[in-house]
Protein backbone atom coordinates (compact mmCIF):
# COMPACT_ATOMS: atom_id res chain seq x y z
CA UNK A 1 0.00 0.00 0.00
CA UNK A 2 1.46 3.33 -0.78
CA UNK A 3 1.67 5.82 2.03
CA UNK A 4 -0.72 8.84 2.47
CA UNK A 5 3.06 11.14 1.83
CA UNK A 6 3.87 9.45 -1.42
CA UNK A 7 -0.20 10.78 -3.04
CA UNK A 8 0.32 14.23 -2.93
CA UNK A 9 1.30 14.76 -6.39
CA UNK A 10 -1.66 12.56 -7.89
CA UNK A 11 -3.67 13.91 -10.29
CA UNK A 12 -6.63 14.11 -8.08
CA UNK A 13 -5.04 16.13 -5.23
CA UNK A 14 -3.22 18.47 -7.50
CA UNK A 15 -4.72 22.32 -8.86
CA UNK A 16 -3.19 24.19 -11.89
CA UNK A 17 -2.84 27.64 -11.39
CA UNK A 18 -1.54 30.16 -13.80
CA UNK A 19 0.94 32.71 -12.95
CA UNK A 20 0.25 36.70 -14.53
CA UNK A 21 3.33 38.12 -14.31
CA UNK A 22 3.82 42.04 -14.72
CA UNK A 23 2.32 45.24 -13.22
CA UNK A 24 0.21 44.80 -10.32
CA UNK A 25 -3.34 45.04 -10.60
CA UNK A 26 -6.25 46.80 -8.32
CA UNK A 27 -8.62 44.46 -7.74
CA UNK A 28 -11.44 45.44 -5.46
CA UNK A 29 -15.38 44.73 -4.35
CA UNK A 30 -17.10 44.89 -1.49
CA UNK A 31 -20.02 43.67 0.25
CA UNK A 32 -22.77 43.56 3.28
CA UNK A 33 -25.71 41.66 4.06
CA UNK A 34 -28.17 41.54 0.70
CA UNK A 35 -26.13 43.42 -1.20
CA UNK A 36 -22.62 44.29 -3.29
CA UNK A 37 -20.33 47.22 -4.92
CA UNK A 38 -19.84 46.38 -8.71
CA UNK A 39 -15.74 44.79 -8.53
CA UNK A 40 -12.96 47.56 -9.57
CA UNK A 41 -9.90 45.99 -11.32
CA UNK A 42 -7.50 48.65 -12.64
CA UNK A 43 -4.09 48.29 -13.98
CA UNK A 44 -2.37 50.15 -11.56
CA UNK A 45 0.09 49.38 -8.43
CA UNK A 46 -2.14 49.99 -4.55
CA UNK A 47 -0.64 52.39 -2.54
CA UNK A 48 -2.36 54.10 0.63
CA UNK A 49 -3.08 57.12 -1.67
CA UNK A 50 -4.93 54.82 -4.57
CA UNK A 51 -6.82 53.16 -2.02
CA UNK A 52 -8.01 56.58 -0.41
CA UNK A 53 -8.62 58.27 -3.39
CA UNK A 54 -10.31 55.10 -5.25
CA UNK A 55 -11.83 53.36 -2.99
CA UNK A 56 -12.56 54.76 0.33
CA UNK A 57 -13.31 58.47 -0.94
CA UNK A 58 -15.67 56.94 -3.96
CA UNK A 59 -17.13 54.09 -2.68
CA UNK A 60 -16.74 53.14 0.89
CA UNK A 61 -17.66 56.74 1.91
CA UNK A 62 -21.21 56.32 0.27
CA UNK A 63 -21.83 53.43 2.02
CA UNK A 64 -21.19 55.31 5.20
CA UNK A 65 -23.41 57.88 4.23
CA UNK A 66 -26.32 55.42 3.33
CA UNK A 67 -26.09 53.05 6.44
CA UNK A 68 -25.14 55.53 9.08
CA UNK A 69 -23.52 55.85 12.12
CA UNK A 70 -23.72 52.06 12.75
CA UNK A 71 -21.62 51.57 9.65
CA UNK A 72 -18.40 49.41 10.26
CA UNK A 73 -16.06 48.89 7.99
CA UNK A 74 -13.79 45.98 7.51
CA UNK A 75 -10.80 45.25 5.36
CA UNK A 76 -7.39 43.18 5.21
CA UNK A 77 -4.12 44.36 6.83
CA UNK A 78 -2.52 44.98 3.51
CA UNK A 79 0.38 47.67 3.66
CA UNK A 80 -1.44 50.11 1.83
CA UNK A 81 -4.44 49.59 4.43
CA UNK A 82 -2.85 50.42 7.27
CA UNK A 83 -1.07 53.97 5.87
CA UNK A 84 -1.23 57.04 8.10
CA UNK A 85 -3.52 58.78 4.89
CA UNK A 86 -5.93 56.19 5.17
CA UNK A 87 -6.66 55.97 8.75
CA UNK A 88 -6.94 60.41 8.63
CA UNK A 89 -9.42 59.75 5.58
CA UNK A 90 -11.99 56.76 8.02
CA UNK A 91 -11.36 59.32 11.25
CA UNK A 92 -12.03 62.63 9.23
CA UNK A 93 -14.97 60.20 7.80
CA UNK A 94 -16.01 59.39 10.91
CA UNK A 95 -15.65 56.07 9.39
CA UNK A 96 -15.30 52.84 12.21
CA UNK A 97 -12.78 49.82 11.28
CA UNK A 98 -13.12 46.55 12.44
CA UNK A 99 -9.73 44.92 14.09
CA UNK A 100 -7.79 42.86 11.96
CA UNK A 101 -8.41 38.73 12.35
CA UNK A 102 -4.87 37.95 12.20
CA UNK A 103 -4.48 34.33 11.31
CA UNK A 104 -8.40 34.12 11.39
CA UNK A 105 -10.74 32.99 8.35
CA UNK A 106 -13.14 32.19 10.77
CA UNK A 107 -14.05 35.34 11.73
CA UNK A 108 -12.75 37.19 8.76
CA UNK A 109 -15.83 36.12 5.65
CA UNK A 110 -13.42 38.09 3.19
CA UNK A 111 -10.73 36.06 2.19
CA UNK A 112 -14.09 33.75 1.85
CA UNK A 113 -15.26 35.44 -0.58
CA UNK A 114 -12.17 35.96 -2.48
CA UNK A 115 -11.88 32.42 -2.58
CA UNK A 116 -15.70 31.55 -3.77
CA UNK A 117 -14.19 34.11 -6.93
CA UNK A 118 -10.81 32.16 -7.13
CA UNK A 119 -12.61 28.76 -7.41
CA UNK A 120 -15.26 30.15 -10.13
CA UNK A 121 -11.88 31.61 -12.20
CA UNK A 122 -9.99 28.30 -11.80
CA UNK A 123 -12.94 26.49 -13.55
CA UNK A 124 -13.88 29.50 -16.51
CA UNK A 125 -14.42 28.45 -19.71
CA UNK A 126 -13.03 29.50 -21.51
CA UNK A 127 -9.76 30.18 -19.19
CA UNK A 128 -7.87 33.66 -19.47
CA UNK A 129 -4.88 33.14 -21.24
CA UNK A 130 -3.85 36.71 -20.86
CA UNK A 131 -4.55 39.84 -18.18
CA UNK A 132 -7.20 41.33 -20.48
CA UNK A 133 -9.06 37.88 -20.49
CA UNK A 134 -8.51 37.68 -16.48
CA UNK A 135 -9.86 40.93 -16.07
CA UNK A 136 -13.10 39.90 -18.20
CA UNK A 137 -13.29 36.52 -16.25
CA UNK A 138 -12.96 38.35 -12.90
CA UNK A 139 -15.67 40.89 -13.49
CA UNK A 140 -17.57 38.02 -15.35
CA UNK A 141 -17.66 36.11 -12.48
CA UNK A 142 -17.95 38.54 -9.48
CA UNK A 143 -21.82 39.01 -10.65
CA UNK A 144 -22.19 35.25 -10.66
CA UNK A 145 -21.73 34.48 -6.81
CA UNK A 146 -25.54 34.15 -5.83
CA UNK A 147 -25.88 37.09 -3.32
CA UNK A 148 -27.29 34.55 -1.11
CA UNK A 149 -24.38 32.57 -1.11
CA UNK A 150 -22.56 35.60 0.32
CA UNK A 151 -24.98 36.29 3.17
CA UNK A 152 -24.92 32.75 3.90
CA UNK A 153 -21.65 32.93 4.99
CA UNK A 154 -22.40 36.47 6.24
CA UNK A 155 -24.58 34.81 8.69
CA UNK A 156 -22.24 31.74 9.55
CA UNK A 157 -19.15 33.53 11.14
CA UNK A 158 -19.45 33.20 14.76
CA UNK A 159 -19.48 36.74 16.75
CA UNK A 160 -16.15 37.44 18.23
CA UNK A 161 -18.02 38.13 21.75
CA UNK A 162 -21.18 37.63 23.24
CA UNK A 163 -23.12 36.73 27.01
CA UNK A 164 -24.62 33.22 26.95
CA UNK A 165 -27.50 32.67 29.27
CA UNK A 166 -28.39 29.61 28.07
CA UNK A 167 -25.31 26.88 28.98
CA UNK A 168 -26.45 24.09 31.20
CA UNK A 169 -24.33 23.76 34.53
CA UNK A 170 -21.18 21.80 33.64
CA UNK A 171 -21.13 18.54 35.24
CA UNK A 172 -18.07 16.73 36.82
CA UNK A 173 -16.10 14.33 34.77
CA UNK A 174 -13.38 13.03 36.79
CA UNK A 175 -12.44 12.57 40.69
CA UNK A 176 -10.24 14.94 40.98
CA UNK A 177 -12.40 18.38 39.65
CA UNK A 178 -14.06 20.76 41.37
CA UNK A 179 -17.22 22.43 40.41
CA UNK A 180 -17.40 25.97 41.45
CA UNK A 181 -19.49 28.74 41.46
CA UNK A 182 -18.11 32.04 40.01
CA UNK A 183 -18.21 35.45 41.86
CA UNK A 184 -15.68 36.76 39.83
CA UNK A 185 -13.37 36.88 37.38
CA UNK A 186 -10.43 38.43 35.67
CA UNK A 187 -9.57 39.43 31.63
CA UNK A 188 -5.98 38.89 30.54
CA UNK A 189 -4.73 40.65 27.60
CA UNK A 190 -4.39 37.23 26.12
CA UNK A 191 -8.13 37.14 26.35
CA UNK A 192 -8.85 40.59 24.29
CA UNK A 193 -6.32 39.48 21.54
CA UNK A 194 -8.35 36.35 21.29
CA UNK A 195 -12.23 38.22 20.64
CA UNK A 196 -9.92 40.15 17.53
CA UNK A 197 -8.87 37.28 16.37
CA UNK A 198 -5.12 36.59 17.67
CA UNK A 199 -4.04 33.74 18.42
CA UNK A 200 -5.38 30.89 16.03
CA UNK A 201 -2.89 28.21 17.81
CA UNK A 202 -4.31 29.01 21.11
CA UNK A 203 -8.14 29.04 20.40
CA UNK A 204 -7.73 25.59 18.70
CA UNK A 205 -6.32 24.10 22.05
CA UNK A 206 -8.98 25.71 23.51
CA UNK A 207 -11.97 24.14 21.42
CA UNK A 208 -10.12 20.62 21.63
CA UNK A 209 -9.97 20.70 25.84
CA UNK A 210 -13.71 22.41 25.77
CA UNK A 211 -14.34 18.86 27.70
CA UNK A 212 -17.20 19.97 29.78
CA UNK A 213 -19.35 22.54 27.22
CA UNK A 214 -21.53 21.04 24.46
CA UNK A 215 -20.88 23.95 22.13
CA UNK A 216 -17.26 22.89 21.17
CA UNK A 217 -17.91 25.94 18.87
CA UNK A 218 -17.72 28.38 21.84
CA UNK A 219 -14.59 29.24 23.60
CA UNK A 220 -14.93 30.38 27.13
CA UNK A 221 -12.42 33.45 28.25
CA UNK A 222 -10.67 34.21 31.38
CA UNK A 223 -7.95 32.77 33.33
CA UNK A 224 -8.89 33.44 36.68
CA UNK A 225 -11.42 33.43 38.94
CA UNK A 226 -12.72 33.26 42.56
CA UNK A 227 -16.25 31.65 44.03
CA UNK A 228 -17.58 29.10 45.95
CA UNK A 229 -17.15 24.94 46.01
CA UNK A 230 -20.54 23.48 45.05
CA UNK A 231 -19.54 19.88 44.26
CA UNK A 232 -16.02 17.80 44.49
CA UNK A 233 -14.70 14.59 43.06
CA UNK A 234 -13.97 11.66 45.04
CA UNK A 235 -10.29 11.99 45.28
CA UNK A 236 -10.28 16.12 45.89
CA UNK A 237 -8.91 16.44 49.22
CA UNK A 238 -7.81 20.37 49.38
CA UNK A 239 -10.86 22.18 49.09
CA UNK A 240 -14.36 21.31 50.38
CA UNK A 241 -18.19 22.30 49.53
CA UNK A 242 -18.89 26.12 50.71
CA UNK A 243 -14.82 26.97 50.71
CA UNK A 244 -14.12 30.41 49.66
CA UNK A 245 -11.71 29.79 46.65
CA UNK A 246 -9.51 31.41 43.48
CA UNK A 247 -8.71 28.95 40.69
CA UNK A 248 -6.82 29.44 37.94
CA UNK A 249 -6.36 28.25 34.44
CA UNK A 250 -3.52 27.76 32.17
CA UNK A 251 -4.19 29.60 28.24
CA UNK A 252 -4.77 26.23 27.03
CA UNK A 253 -7.06 24.83 29.09
CA UNK A 254 -10.99 26.06 29.70
CA UNK A 255 -11.58 29.50 30.08
CA UNK A 256 -13.21 30.39 34.03
CA UNK A 257 -15.23 33.76 32.68
CA UNK A 258 -18.78 31.73 33.27
CA UNK A 259 -20.92 31.52 36.12
CA UNK A 260 -20.17 27.85 36.67
CA UNK A 261 -16.93 26.28 35.58
CA UNK A 262 -15.52 22.80 36.56
CA UNK A 263 -11.61 23.18 37.03
CA UNK A 264 -9.05 20.49 38.35
CA UNK A 265 -7.90 20.10 42.32
CA UNK A 266 -4.55 21.05 40.92
CA UNK A 267 -5.82 24.82 39.62
CA UNK A 268 -7.68 25.74 43.09
CA UNK A 269 -6.41 26.89 46.27
CA UNK A 270 -8.36 28.21 49.42
CA UNK A 271 -8.97 32.20 48.94
CA UNK A 272 -7.25 34.56 51.47
CA UNK A 273 -9.57 35.67 54.06
CA UNK A 274 -8.51 39.22 54.23
CA UNK A 275 -9.14 39.56 49.85
CA UNK A 276 -12.51 39.95 48.31
CA UNK A 277 -13.79 38.00 45.41
CA UNK A 278 -12.95 40.89 43.22
CA UNK A 279 -9.31 41.57 44.75
CA UNK A 280 -8.94 37.40 44.78
CA UNK A 281 -9.69 37.06 40.94
CA UNK A 282 -7.19 39.20 39.55
CA UNK A 283 -4.08 37.73 41.29
CA UNK A 284 -3.70 33.67 40.23
CA UNK A 285 -2.99 34.18 37.15
CA UNK A 286 -0.83 37.39 36.65
CA UNK A 287 1.54 35.90 40.03
CA UNK A 288 1.95 32.59 38.30
CA UNK A 289 3.37 34.41 35.59
CA UNK A 290 5.35 36.47 37.42
CA UNK A 291 7.14 33.75 39.79
CA UNK A 292 7.34 31.57 36.59
CA UNK A 293 9.66 34.32 35.04
CA UNK A 294 11.77 35.35 38.23
CA UNK A 295 12.24 31.93 39.42
CA UNK A 296 12.35 29.51 36.39
CA UNK A 297 13.12 32.15 33.73
CA UNK A 298 15.30 34.77 35.13
CA UNK A 299 16.64 32.32 37.96
CA UNK A 300 16.01 35.04 40.76
CA UNK A 301 14.98 34.57 44.63
CA UNK A 302 15.35 35.76 48.03
CA UNK A 303 19.17 34.91 48.29
CA UNK A 304 20.46 35.47 44.21
CA UNK A 305 18.34 39.17 44.17
CA UNK A 306 20.00 40.70 47.07
CA UNK A 307 21.72 44.05 46.41
CA UNK A 308 20.80 42.99 42.50
CA UNK A 309 20.23 45.70 40.21
CA UNK A 310 17.16 44.89 38.10
CA UNK A 311 16.03 46.13 34.90
CA UNK A 312 11.50 45.72 35.50
CA UNK A 313 9.79 47.34 31.67
CA UNK A 314 6.23 48.26 32.37
CA UNK A 315 6.48 48.45 36.14
CA UNK A 316 3.21 49.56 36.11
CA UNK A 317 1.53 46.74 34.52
CA UNK A 318 -0.15 43.99 36.19
CA UNK A 319 2.82 42.02 35.66
CA UNK A 320 5.14 44.84 36.63
CA UNK A 321 3.47 45.74 40.20
CA UNK A 322 3.59 42.25 41.21
CA UNK A 323 6.92 41.78 39.92
CA UNK A 324 8.41 44.90 41.27
CA UNK A 325 6.83 44.31 44.92
CA UNK A 326 8.40 40.52 45.27
CA UNK A 327 11.47 42.03 44.24
CA UNK A 328 11.55 44.61 46.53
CA UNK A 329 10.82 42.22 49.40
CA UNK A 330 13.95 39.96 48.08
CA UNK A 331 16.17 43.29 48.38
CA UNK A 332 16.69 43.71 45.02
CA UNK A 333 17.22 46.99 42.96
CA UNK A 334 14.44 47.86 40.94
CA UNK A 335 14.80 50.29 37.88
CA UNK A 336 12.20 50.37 36.23
CA UNK A 337 10.64 52.19 32.89
CA UNK A 338 6.60 53.08 32.55
CA UNK A 339 4.59 56.43 30.75
CA UNK A 340 4.28 59.40 32.78
CA UNK A 341 0.43 57.97 34.06
CA UNK A 342 2.47 55.38 35.94
CA UNK A 343 5.50 57.23 37.59
CA UNK A 344 3.46 57.81 41.37
CA UNK A 345 2.47 54.20 41.41
CA UNK A 346 6.02 53.60 41.32
CA UNK A 347 7.48 55.76 43.62
CA UNK A 348 4.98 54.40 45.84
CA UNK A 349 5.92 50.61 45.69
CA UNK A 350 9.15 51.46 46.54
CA UNK A 351 11.15 51.74 43.32
CA UNK A 352 15.13 52.72 43.23
CA UNK A 353 15.01 54.48 39.37
CA UNK A 354 12.19 55.11 37.53
CA UNK A 355 12.41 56.40 33.61
CA UNK A 356 9.57 57.88 32.25
CA UNK A 357 9.55 56.86 28.51
CA UNK A 358 6.92 58.73 27.21
CA UNK A 359 9.00 62.01 28.01
CA UNK A 360 12.73 60.64 27.81
CA UNK A 361 14.74 58.78 25.24
CA UNK A 362 14.74 55.23 26.83
CA UNK A 363 17.95 53.66 25.66
CA UNK A 364 20.15 56.98 26.24
CA UNK A 365 18.52 57.20 30.13
CA UNK A 366 19.52 53.39 30.29
CA UNK A 367 23.07 53.74 29.47
CA UNK A 368 23.51 57.06 31.79
CA UNK A 369 22.34 54.70 34.38
CA UNK A 370 24.99 52.90 36.66
CA UNK A 371 25.24 49.31 35.40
Amino acid sequence: MESAGYTRYHQQNTIERHRYGGAGWLVWGGFILGSRTDLHVQSVTMTGRIYRDVILEQHVRLFRGAMGAEFLFMDDNARPHCANIVDECLQSEDITRMDWPAYSPDLNPIKHVWDMLGRRIAVHQPPPTCLPELRRALLDEWCNIPQDQIDNLILSMPRRLEVRADLPVPKILYEDEVLLKVIAAGVDNMDLLVTKGHGRAIRSHLRRNNGHIEDHSMIILGRECSGIVLKTGKNVTCVTKGDEVWAVSAYCLEGLMAEYVVVKDTQVALKPQNLTFEEAASLPYTSIQVCNALLNQASLNSKSAKGKRILLITGNSPVGLFAMQLLKSWGGVVTTAVPTAGLPMCHELGADDVIVYSVTDFETELRNRKR
